[in-house]
Parts: structure tokens; sequence; C-alpha cells
């Protein structure tokens, strides 16, 4: 990839409102393909196919580096730097749905221990107006018994709820 064509890419990107990161991470990960393969106006799809198979990434980076890809052939595409977008022949890697992770409770009152009383009261705000819009939308939301369990400890071991 020349210097031009990858400036221009930038500009592109940086016109469409993506972050600083993300053009940084597909400039160098379109440096890498092309280091691997060659210029990459002219990869066909076995050996985009064959890039993407090879690492131990997960799947998340698998499908990261596949959504860098695509977008670049798109913008290539369009500019009429190419005839044919060779991801169309790609399958987009799956990635398995991730479940939430909550705190621990322990890390939560250790954190709420450690807050100073504007914080904890801030917190607390919070959690219970997340509860509130939760169950407004028709989603479950925290018992007010549970909530009403969590604790804080503050100024001088004194117990708040």
């Amino acid at each position: 990839m020349t210097y031009r064509m990858l400036r221009t890419y930038g500009e592109w990107c940086r016109a469409a409102g993506y972050a600083e990161n993300t053009m940084t991470d597909r400039h160098e990960l379109l440096a890498r393909v092309e280091h691997d393969l060659g210029n990459l106006l002219r990869a066909t799809p076995a050996q985009l196919t064959k890039w993407l198979a090879q690492g131990t990434w997960t799947p998340q980076t698998r499908a990261t580096y596949y959504g860098h890809l695509h977008g670049y052939y798109l913008w290539a595409l369009k500019a009429g730097h190419i005839t044919a977008d060779p991801m169309l022949e790609l399958a987009r890697p799956r990635v398995p749905t991730r479940a939430p992770r909550p705190a621990r409770e322990e890390h939560y009152r250790q954190i709420m221990a450690e807050a100073d009383k504007g914080l904890t009261e801030y917190i607390e705000k919070g959690l219970e107006r997340a509860a509130e819009n939760a169950s407004g939308a028709g989603q479950p939301a925290e018992p007010k018994a549970d909530a009403a369990k969590r604790t804080a400890t503050t100024d001088g071991g004194k117990t708040s709820r």
C-alpha cells in the first residue's frame, strides 16, 4: 500500500468520525496484512481467508480484524480503487455472546468502604436510579430488599445504608 493510499484512507476515516485509536489500529493492521500478503488491492479472498485463519487470536480479535479489513475494502470499492470487494466471499467471524460480569459483592463493599461519603451517596443514588430505569423498561430490576442489604462503611466505621 502506498503512503498516499493509506493517508487518503486515514483522511476518510477522520472525516467519518472514527476515533484516533481506531484509525491507528486500522493503519497498523493494514500495514501488517500488506507485509504478509503484498499489495492489499490485489489480495484475493483465499489469501485474506488464510490470513484471518492464522494465529491464536480470540474470536473477538479475529472479528475486529475482519471489520477493519472489510471497512478498508468497502472504502476502496467506493473510491474506485478496486472493482470487487474480496471480503464479500469471507464469512464474518462469529463471536460468542458474552455474559455480564458484575463486580463481586466483596469488591463492591471494599469500594464503597474506601469511597468518601459524597461519592458513596452519589453511587447509591445512581444504583437506585439504574434499578428504577431497568424496571421501567420492562427489564428485571434488583429487588429493593437486595439493594438495601448493601452497606458502606464511612466516617469512623459507622455503617450507612
